[in-house]
């Protein structure tokens, strides 16, 4: 009995940028539950290379949310897989493009039927918004126009998807919405978690947007 209650809790950390987010999901039957959820601020320069002071602020932060251990994505491409997974409703195969929006790095995710097909970081310090405009443009137009070994065109991308951890994600939304001529849409982290007409967690809206990246390792350790 105690074996099954301690896998139905889970949490995931996200070390971004500017903070470490953290996320406690409980699952109970086939739903879940936010149990606590919080953020750490870390030191500019910690993930450059400061291994010392990166170890410190683990530590810290694993006493201050009493957590064991920490597990963070292995690689971009990790990161892409199981933030799809959080953000595209199981079953959808359609193809998304997810914009995972910081305010120093950016991560760009092409997913078609349920693949994560492409997947890069853009470094977007100093950075202006029209030129990360053109930017999200160029990988959206290689997408359409470059053709495979069998030169199969690929589908077109359904709509783009926003997430992160940005002040400005709305108002993003749409200018992008406009510059791109496509839909853009802020992300329901929520889609593969629960039912936001019975169960609102606690946080805002515009608080989860960018919990998508620790929601996604909770729910990858569930599996």
């Amino acid at each position: 009995m105690f074996k099954n209650l301690f896998k139905s809790i889970s949490h995931g950390a996200d070390i971004g940028d500017e903070s470490i987010k953290f996320i406690e999901l409980i699952k109970i039957g086939n739903s879940f539950k936010v149990n606590r959820y919080g953020e750490k601020k870390i030191e500019e320069g910690i993930l450059e290379g400061d291994k010392e002071k990166m170890k410190e602020t683990l530590n810290s932060f694993k006493k201050e949310f009493k957590v064991e251990s920490v597990y963070t994505f292995s690689s971009i491409e990790h990161k892409a897989e199981t933030i799809a997974n959080v953000l595209i409703k199981r079953g959808d195969k359609e193809t998304y493009m997810i914009v995972d929006l910081g305010n120093k790095s950016v991560g760009v995710f092409i997913v078609s039927n349920n693949i994560v097909m492409s997947s890069i970081i853009l470094n977007i310090r100093g950075v202006e918004i029209p030129d990360l405009r053109d930017a999200l443009m160029k990988h959206f137009i290689y997408w359409h126009t470059y053709k495979d070994i069998e030169t199969k065109i690929k589908p077109p991308i359904k709509k783009i998807i926003l997430c992160g951890d940005n002040d400005n994600l709305e108002k993003l939304a749409e200018y992008f919405s406009l510059g791109l001529k496509t839909k853009v849409e802020l992300a329901n982290v929520w889609t593969n978690i629960l039912d936001t007409s019975k169960d609102i967690p606690e946080m805002t809206r515009e608080e989860s947007f960018k919990y998508a990246g620790a929601i996604a390792i909770a729910l990858e350790r569930f599996k």
